[in-house]
């Protein structure tokens, strides 16, 4: 026998002849109650500035979410559905837009604290959005725990989770982060369903997946989904290559594995047939291959796993100002938040240690196979997978193809607490040590590269942020010698494990709260932003149903606005303008001129520059167009046609309309002026609304109030078809004589989805009910 196998065999033996020496000590059990509680204080250390109103979160949340959770909150409070938002655009669907996330519970429990003036004040918006950092350490927590992960072990991969980057940064997003927040929960309940085959779990994971859907992100969805999906078959495979499928397992197996997405969709339609109807007849349709790369991960990127700010950073400070240090090349500012995905030095080095001890485990093959996967997605433009996928039905709708990082931070997560685990059940295992000293070692480099300069001239750094980078060097090489030092003293039982633990765990809060905390800390208030003249308000208000109107707030072509963008939705202002990334195609009408526009639009305030003074203020018009009234002219034009035709030609709208379709009689041409009318609101609300006229002949009635198929019409309580008039309004054929006029939104694709929504609802409960008693039977039984 050679020297080399001698030496490996005594080695050996006194490796085991050590290891049973050594007693494993395992970390302490903690209560669940004081994991709870310290769960409420991460989130309270991370989002203190926010509960005080020292900060306030911005972008979105301050244009966006703010006004239209503020409107869904007034409109639910009063017992309303609000299906029509009139304040915006001159008009629009909102509950059917996805992204209101309307039938969200936790955006429902808004509509307790609208306050006098129809505002939900700020500090509730923030602190809905803030709860769910706390769901998502729970739901990681629970994941961890029905992986066995030891509990502080548990806490590791739940504060790195919660607090990666990805989350944070998203928060200006909540939609997005209602989603990710939820999905351990969805994850663990699905694996469960079907390593257990019992169709109780998966059906509590399509409750929670149902959740997160309704929380509205398309993009989250179809990506939980392609998770779930691989996860499903990776099980699949590996049961039946062990032989583990026989007769009725496998057809548990496969029950179990589709319920949660038949359940989740059934209870979902009652958001997504709407909103399918909507998105049919939105701009946002498929977009081009480079709009959908957009916030693609570059390769460069990955260092930032190891030091954040390594291309700079933007906050909500900073980005006021316009005075951030983000200097990625050739990025656009957006793509910071979008690429952002760090998850801490612990998660990072203890993962490792995690995927390196587990890798030819059933569970660590699929993290492999799901890291790969979410970093290969995420690289966008800069790897050929995702054209791949942009080519499927779905993918193409979708940009910012580094959100699916979400994934990996999840998977690193969770093998952090894997890689504790070891620290302290692999006590002086030389191999245990050489991969500490493996996992810290590429970490521990580019800290270094970075801390001395030499990252800066690799990445071509701009010369004012190279002090910043360095800076920031020193502080990943600061923690990466922390959690090794941690490491080794637990695992060579120099440092008890729960000791060390907690220390890793301070480790991580910390790290993160360097990286993530400044970035959602914005130092304008969102209230103050809506703030608005009394007697202004006061003014721009329309009155209904006598005194209806609209009021244009800016203008495009000078860079001119007036308000806040969703100022109307705030303060019941019916405005032309507004801001939402999913509009109508046809949400405008064309003219050459903008008194034009304003006249088709009801409006009777506009911005506009005074020819003297050469400011801009707001001018009432003298006779305005009121909101309906009838012509006798009409003029039928192919559908193909009107836009251009409506450009660039003028027309006489007082007196003729423009329509798609040829109406029921023939009509005088006599002008509006010369025949005494009436066409006068006795009724309007924002869903439904009711006009009186009295015609001397067969009329168009129009009205200025855009075309959307959920309205219907009725003449004198008898249906009636609405007419698309003037491109994007609507009119109808009315005979002469008195007549009430209604116009209801009612939404067939709504009834549809609520229908099967409630269904689908009532029968998962009685299933799992079923399934309850029957387990209950079952153990009964074999007791006896």
């Amino acid at each position: 026998m050679g020297k080399i196998a001698k030496k490996q065999i005594n080695k050996k033996v006194t490796e085991l002849k050590q290891k049973a020496k050594i007693t494993i000590v395992p970390p302490p059990r903690i209560q669940f109650w004081l994991i709870f509680l310290f769960f409420i204080g991460t989130t309270l250390l991370f989002f203190w500035d926010q509960l005080t109103s020292k900060a306030f979160f911005w972008e979105d949340i301050t244009e966006l979410w703010y006004p239209f959770q503020t409107f869904a909150a007034r409109e639910f409070s009063k017992g309303v559905l609000p299906f029509w938002n009139p304040y915006i655009f001159s008009g629009m669907p909102f509950l059917a837009d996805i992204e209101v996330g309307f039938f969200y519970p936790l955006n429902r429990l808004l509509s307790l604290f609208v306050d006098s003036n129809g505002h939900v004040a700020i500090w509730f918006i923030q602190f809905s959005i803030i709860l769910h950092f706390l769901i998502a350490q729970l739901a990681m927590y629970s994941l961890s725990r029905y992986w066995k992960i030891s509990h502080i072990g548990s806490i590791i991969a739940s504060v790195s989770f919660a607090f990666s980057l990805i989350l944070v940064c998203h928060l200006i997003h909540p939609m997005i982060l209602f989603h990710f927040a939820w999905f351990p929960f969805v994850l663990m309940l699905f694996i469960k369903g079907i390593e257990q085959r019992k169709i109780k779990y998966s059906i509590l994971s399509a409750w929670f997946l149902a959740l997160s859907m309704l929380a509205g992100h398309p993009q989250s969805t179809l990506y939980e989904s392609i998770m779930l999906g691989i996860v499903l078959l990776w099980y699949y495979f590996i049961a039946v290559k062990n032989k583990e499928l026989k007769g009725k397992d496998n057809i548990k197996f496969i029950i179990c594995g589709v319920i949660p997405f038949i359940i989740s969709i059934g209870i979902f339609s009652i958001q997504l047939l709407p909103s399918r109807e909507l998105a049919s007849l939105a701009q946002r349709q498929n977009i081009t291959y480079e709009k959908a790369t957009e916030g693609s991960l570059e390769m460069k990127q990955i260092f930032t796993s190891v030091v954040p700010n390594l291309f700079g950073s933007i906050d909500g400070k900073s980005f006021k100002s316009r005075n951030f240090d983000y200097h990625l090349e050739d990025s656009a500012y957006y793509n910071y938040w979008e690429t952002a995905y760090y998850f801490g030095i612990a998660a990072l080095i203890l993962g490792f240690i995690g995927l390196l001890y587990r890798f030819k485990t059933k569970e660590g093959i699929l993290f492999l196979i799901v890291i790969a996967f979410s970093l290969l997605y995420s690289f966008g433009k800069n790897f050929f997978i995702f054209e791949l996928f942009y080519k499927l039905p779905l993918f193409e709708y979708f940009r910012m193809p580094a959100r699916m990082m979400f994934y990996l931070v999840l998977i690193f997560s969770v093998s952090a607490g894997f890689g504790f685990d070891v620290l302290w059940n692999k006590p002086k295992e030389s191999m245990a040590f050489r991969k500490i000293i493996l996992s810290s070692s590429i970490p521990l480099l580019i800290a270094v590269l970075t801390a001395v300069g030499v990252m800066v001239s690799v990445l071509n750094t701009p010369e004012q942020f190279q002090g910043v980078v360095k800076n920031a060097g020193l502080v990943a090489l600061a923690f990466i010698v922390a959690v090794f030092i941690l490491s080794a003293l637990i695992n060579q039982q120099i440092l008890k494990p729960g000791i060390g633990g907690g220390l890793l765990i301070l480790v991580a809060v910390l790290d993160l709260f360097i990286a993530g905390s400044p970035f959602n800390r914005g130092p304008d208030n969102p209230e103050k932003s809506y703030a608005i003249n009394a007697e202004t308000k006061k003014l721009f208000v329309a009155k209904p149903p006598k005194d209806l109107f609209r009021v244009s707030i800016r203008l495009y072509k000078e860079g001119v606005i007036a308000m806040t963008r969703n100022q109307g939705i705030m303060d019941k202002i019916m405005t032309t303008d507004g801001y939402n990334p999913l509009v109508l195609k046809r949400g405008g009408a064309p003219a050459p001129g903008l008194k034009t526009v304003h006249e088709f639009n009801n409006v009777r305030y506009a911005i506009l520059k005074d020819s003297i003074s050469k400011d801009y203020r707001f001018f009432e018009y003298g006779p305005y167009f009121p909101r309906a009234y009838a012509v006798h002219k009409a003029i039928v034009m192919n559908p193909e046609e009107v836009f251009e035709t409506m450009k660039t030609s003028e027309f006489d709208y007082k007196n003729e309309v423009i329509l798609e379709e040829p109406p029921p009689f023939a009509m005088s041409g006599t002008k509006t002026d010369s025949i005494p009318e009436k066409v006068q609101c006795v009724k309007y609300d924002n869903n439904k609304f009711e006009y009186q006229v009295s015609l001397k002949q067969p009329s168009i009635v129009f009205f200025s109030e855009i075309w959307y198929p959920a309205w219907k019409a009725y003449i004198d309580g008898k249906p009636a078809k609405i007419y698309r008039a003037n491109y994007c309004f609507r009119a109808v054929a009315v005979p002469s004589g008195n007549h009430t006029i209604e116009m209801k939104y009612e939404s067939d694709t709504f009834y549809a989805g609520m229908y099967i929504s409630a269904v689908t609802l009532l029968l998962s409960i009685i299933t799992f009910i079923i399934c309850l008693i029957a387990e209950k039977k079952k153990e009964k039984d074999s007791f006896e």
